[in-house]
C-alpha cells in the first residue's frame, strides 16, 4: 500500500527546524519523504514552505509550484511516473430470475 500525504501542515520546510525533524522522523517510519524544497507562501515579509506533499521514498515523482492566485499560498503539482495500476478483470455473473414467468417458460 503506497500512502500520500499533504496539507498546510504550519512547519517551515525552508531550513532546519526541531518540528521538521521530529516529523520527518516520523514520517519516515512509513516510508514517506516531503517533495517541496521551494517556498509555498511568499509575503512582503517572509518567505516559507509550509505546504507540503509527502510520497514514498521510492517514488518516481516530479514536482513544481502553481502560482494562481486564488490564496497567499501556492499550490503545488505533483506528478507521479511511472505508476503501474493493477488490471481489474471482471467477469461476467450469471444470474437467473425465479419468478411465474421464468417457471413458465421453462415448462
Amino acid at each position: 500500500m503506497e500512502f500520500i500525504l499533504s496539507g498546510d501542515l504550519n512547519i517551515n520546510y525552508i531550513g532546519t527546524d526541531n518540528k521538521k525533524t521530529q516529523l520527518d522522523n516520523m514520517l519516515s517510519t512509513y516510508n514517506l519523504t516531503g517533495t517541496v524544497h521551494f517556498p509555498t507562501r511568499i509575503t512582503n515579509t517572509s518567505i516559507s514552505s509550509i505546504d507540503n506533499i509527502f510520497v514514498d521514498s521510492k517514488s518516481n515523482y516530479t514536482i513544481k509550484p502553481y502560482i494562481n492566485g486564488l490564496s497567499d499560498h501556492d499550490a503545488q503539482i505533483l506528478m507521479l511516473n511511472n505508476i503501474v495500476q493493477p488490471i481489474n478483470i471482471i467477469k461476467p455473473i450469471y444470474t437467473r430470475s425465479i419468478n411465474k414467468h421464468a417457471i413458465a417458460e421453462i415448462q
